[in-house]
């Protein structure tokens, strides 16, 4: 990790920085999650901002200003941050399609990433991001969030104390037109753009969980469900996917994501573990439901989680996240979406700040991103084929991937 030792000298300490390209409501949402880490050790100042839309630009650099921060400098040309020595950062935050472009030429520039989920639209596009990475000997990190929200982390140290999993049931409602509401975006329906809205965006998320909750995935099964006004039948545009994963552990976990306008978002989750006890959730994010152990007591998964992470301090939200800041009690209240602790996205930027630091490798690195999209892609695979997937071919291209670039 010696270059990445780099920094700005600031007092007695090497400041290091980061610029973020792109300042949508994501984009907004990683900004407010550096000023949320930014007196924290280490940590990574913003001083760039980067969108086509300098007006939106500008609305994130006032958060900065209203924190008693710098304001950061703004441009239209992500070309100025990669031309720039005194930065040692960048925070992707763009449509999914832009991301291997992007990723490419700051990994290239010296520059180290963190990016937005999915890592790319395609196995392909990972791969060559991940070896731009190695090659330069440079940090690539995905922002995923979910496996970062303290219940999940209390969660998986609960499930490890069981005698193991059996299933995993889940079941989420999105809406396209819901989140181009809510995010001001309109891309999140173009296959061309996103992937998959399901397999890729909502997706990413579910598969990202299930291997951090029950590890690697074997197979895949995956049939789609369509629009009566959708002609195309590409699964990429399907209105439900409806899977079953058989694990290496020999958990199976069968997923429903379907995309409705006319239902509100959310979903429910129910992990039946082999010591008879259950844990049910209808949050979308978080564990709220009830926990059964062995005796056969129940108990709000509020209790048994909190109890836990009281005997065992496995509190944070992700490596690196013991600072009191990024410490709270496992689920409840429900948290907001622009609430970047509870959501887990300040632990991925404050990890990523060690990351750069040369403190720790990232948790969700390149490698592992990319292992998660291509379960993604094995959803489109298996739903276009009507046939297992990830089993075959497809799962020894991208084992042998990893195996090359784990070794680079």
């Amino acid at each position: 990790m010696g270059q990445r030792e780099q920094g700005t000298q600031h007092g007695s300490k090497a400041e290091r920085t980061v610029g973020i390209i792109g300042c949508g409501s994501m984009g907004e949402r990683h900004a407010r999650a550096f000023i949320a880490t930014g007196r924290l050790e280490p940590c990574l100042r913003v001083t760039h901002l980067c969108d086509r839309d300098s007006a939106r630009a500008h609305r994130v650099a006032d958060l900065f200003t209203q924190a008693g921060l710098p304001r950061p400098s703004v441009t239209v040309r992500a070309e100025d941050l990669f031309a720039d020595g005194g930065l040692d950062s960048v925070d992707v935050v763009l449509p999914t399609s832009a991301h291997h472009g992007v990723c490419v030429q700051a990994l290239r520039a010296g520059k180290h990433v963190l990016v937005e989920k999915p890592l790319a639209l395609d196995v392909e596009q990972a791969a060559s991001m991940v070896g731009a990475a190695a090659a330069n000997d440079r940090v690539l990190s995905v922002a995923e969030n979910y496996r970062r929200v303290g219940a999940n982390r209390a969660l998986r140290a609960l499930l490890d104390r069981s005698d193991g999993v059996v299933s995993m049931t889940t079941d989420i409602v999105c809406s396209p037109l819901h989140d181009a509401r809510h995010n001001a975006a309109d891309w999140y329906a173009d296959p061309d753009t996103a992937g998959s809205y399901l397999a890729h965006e909502m997706g990413a998320h579910e598969m990202d969980l299930v291997r951090f909750l029950l590890g690697e995935v074997e197979s895949v099964h995956c049939v789609p469900r369509f629009s009566a006004h959708e002609p195309s039948r590409d699964p990429r545009r399907a209105t439900g996917l409806f899977a079953t994963l058989t694990c290496a552990s020999g958990a199976v976990a069968q997923m429903s994501l379907r995309s409705s306008d006319h239902e509100p978002p959310g979903g429910s989750r129910r992990i039946v573990l082999e010591d008879g006890g259950h844990v049910l959730s209808q949050a979308w994010e978080v564990w709220d439901g009830w926990h059964q152990g062995r005796g056969g007591a129940r108990t709000t998964t509020d209790e048994a989680l909190t109890a836990l992470a009281a005997h065992t301090g496995e509190v944070g939200n992700g490596r690196g996240s013991s600072d009191p800041a990024l410490r709270h009690e496992p689920v409840r209240p429900l948290f907001a979406r622009d609430d970047v602790a509870r959501s887990g996205v300040a632990s991925a930027v404050h990890e990523f700040a060690h990351a750069v630091a040369g403190v720790r490798e990232p948790e969700i690195d390149g490698v592992d991103g990319m292992r998660t999209l291509a379960l993604c892609e094995s959803l489109i695979l298996s739903a276009r084929s009507s046939r297992t997937s990830w089993s075959g071919s497809r799962s020894a291209t991208v084992a042998g991937m990893s195996t090359r670039l784990d070794r680079s």
